[in-house]
């Protein structure tokens, strides 16, 4: 099944969590702090384990090298004559990576990069699997179907065409947002040894789903549909109910809601975190340290679909609610 931002069940999950089997997700452990426009070799030489999964060419940022290279982020002191890509600081830490998930209609072109897991899956596990992207707001479109795919081995596809593909994890929806980041989610049962991941869009131009973008600033190489990437993880979860959090104890009231959400917590000790989602994926609250009961304001929001997060030592409790 492949959604986004929903994670397989859509009310009430209890996860216990293991390690990140992504090495270097955050892309902060630099083998060479690159500077300039991405050749080929430039992505595969600046971070540790990631490589391009083809003869395409990814680009490294950093938010610590010269301002005036052409891949320096936020606000980039090239003068061209290669049109910067857009802003953006980093989700986390000082690197991110950047690709094209479509260049120019009927020319099939696509930027992957790929990542070695630190252990195959095992089959029949559930895995949560997400990472962050952010739209490049100088380039001319934000798509749709930016994906994960997990694979036994490492792919490659020769040139810079489509690999097509069915990708466990995706976006189905366009991702328009370019001021922060969305995420990107959901769980699986491995049916496979998979052992790599790979994220970009494996749909040709024809099944890929445009829409403009107004802050397109024209310049030349800022054509189609760029996007920033940071923070993956694929990490073992287990479906389990422990007696100090249990999903049936954990009350988020009302639903539908309309001015505020009020979060009943069983455990008064324990501290947890609780973020709240749109249906875009977008991340619209977030409270790093609550404790017992939380009252969320929600005047601000939207109508539609929203997802409450709860995560603490005890496992994780996620629902959806409408607006």
């Amino acid at each position: 099944m492949k959604v986004f931002n929903l994670m397989a069940l859509l009310t009430v999950i209890n996860f216990s969590h293991a390690q990140n089997l992504v090495p270097n997700p955050d892309f902060e452990t630099v083998s060479s702090a690159f500077c300039g426009i991405a050749s080929a070799g430039d992505f595969d030489n600046s971070f540790d384990q990631w490589i391009s999964a083809s003869n395409s060419t990814p680009d490294p940022y950093f938010n610590n090298i010269n301002q005036s290279c052409f891949n320096f982020q936020p606000n980039s002191t090239y003068s061209g004559p290669i049109g910067i890509k857009g802003s953006q600081l980093p989700r986390s830490g000082n690197a991110m990576a950047g690709g094209y998930m479509y260049t120019i209609s009927m020319l099939q072109q696509r930027d992957y990069i790929q990542v070695p897991l630190t252990s195959p899956l095992t089959i029949g596990g559930l895995y949560l699997v997400e990472f962050y992207v952010s739209l490049a707001d100088s380039t001319e479109f934000a798509t749709s179907n930016i994906g994960g795919l997990l694979s036994t081995s490492a792919i490659f596809q020769p040139g810079d065409g489509v690999y097509i593909a069915s990708p466990q994890i995706e976006a189905t929806s366009v991702i328009s947002d370019d001021q922060s980041w969305t995420r990107i989610i959901d769980t699986i049962t491995a049916t496979d040894a998979f052992a790599h991941l790979t994220i970009g869009n494996f749909y040709d131009d024809n099944s890929t789903t445009l829409v403009a973008h107004p802050t397109n600033s024209g310049a030349p190489g800022t054509y189609g549909s760029y996007y920033f990437i940071d923070d993956i993880r694929v990490e073992r979860v287990y479906l389990v109910e422990t007696p100090e959090l249990k999903p049936s104890k954990v009350n988020i009231y009302p639903n539908p809601f309309l001015n505020q959400l009020t979060i009943h917590y069983p455990n008064e000790v324990d501290t947890y975190s609780v973020s709240v989602s749109d249906a875009s994926g977008r991340m619209v609250m977030e409270i790093n340290q609550a404790r017992g009961n939380t009252v969320i304001k929600t005047d601000q929001y939207q109508p539609g679909m929203y997802f409450v997060t709860l995560s603490s030592g005890s496992g994780t409790v996620i629902r959806k609610l409408v607006k």
